[in-house]
């Protein structure tokens, strides 16, 4: 959070499929929610599809 607010981000857009992480649970759309304000919004209209994600991870696509 330090380096969003020394960069004075206004807005942080979360365009992941999934608003959750497993790794790094902070991370999970609703740690971010809380810590952000109004400053966070969830776009889910501009993820990828499982499909790509799918085709990504198995190395059909790069």
């Amino acid at each position: 959070m330090d380096v969003i607010n020394a960069a004075r981000v206004r807005t942080v857009w979360d365009i992941r499929l999934w608003r959750t992480s497993t790794h790094v649970p902070f991370y999970n759309g609703d740690s971010l929610a809380a810590a952000l304000g109004d400053r966070y919004e969830y776009h889910p209209e501009f993820a990828p599809t499982s499909e790509i994600l799918a085709d990504y991870k198995d190395g059909r696509i790069t």
